[in-house]
């Protein structure tokens, strides 16, 4: 049953590349959804991998990893917004402006953050989570502010790395939370 579940699962991940590929690059914040997705599955499929079942832990980090992308997927199209015009991309800073772009970049991080208190309220980590944890969301608000403050092109880039960050803090943050 493992594999045919994470047969599903891959199967469902190259769909979703496909369409992404094809049509959803030029298409702005579906398009962001789509990336979000391809980088979010993979915990899906080795968790499907590893017990046979989707635990809810791993949904709950799944989801914060799919919202926090986005919000990067977002910035990157404040940094690529001259490129992105002249390729005819539809990215929400295209459309609607940095400023309305680092507005929803920031809500995307926001809920993300706003999940992690989700897996220490059901038991699923031990107390280790939290302090790591915090880490990850104090630098996504204090990086979701400095882009609120200042939408340029030169710090939503900068914004862009410093979120990479947080991800790596936010990924040992689950780690030492499951094995401690």
């Amino acid at each position: 049953m493992t594999g045919i579940l994470c047969l599903i699962v891959a199967t469902i991940a190259w769909i979703v590349f496909v369409i992404y590929t094809t049509v959803g690059k030029r298409s702005g914040l579906p398009g962001n959804l789509l990336v979000s997705t391809c980088v979010s599955i993979p915990f899906i499929y080795g968790s499907i991998a590893l017990v046979n079942i989707i635990k809810v832990n791993v949904l709950v980090f799944t989801s914060m990893a799919f919202l926090s992308n986005t919000g990067r997927e977002i910035t990157k199209g404040m940094v690529d917004i001259k490129g992105d015009k002249m390729k005819d991309i539809k990215t929400i800073a295209v459309h609607y402006g940095s400023r309305n772009a680092a507005f929803t970049a920031t809500a995307f991080y926001f809920a993300a953050v706003l999940l992690t208190p989700t897996p220490w309220l059901l038991n699923l980590v031990s107390f280790w989570f939290i302090p790591i944890v915090s880490v990850t969301n104090l630098g996504l608000i204090a990086s979701s502010l400095m882009l609120l403050k200042d939408y340029s092109r030169k710090n939503a880039r900068k914004v862009k790395n410093m979120v990479l960050l947080w991800f790596t803090i936010g990924l040992l943050a689950f780690v030492f939370g499951v094995i401690t």
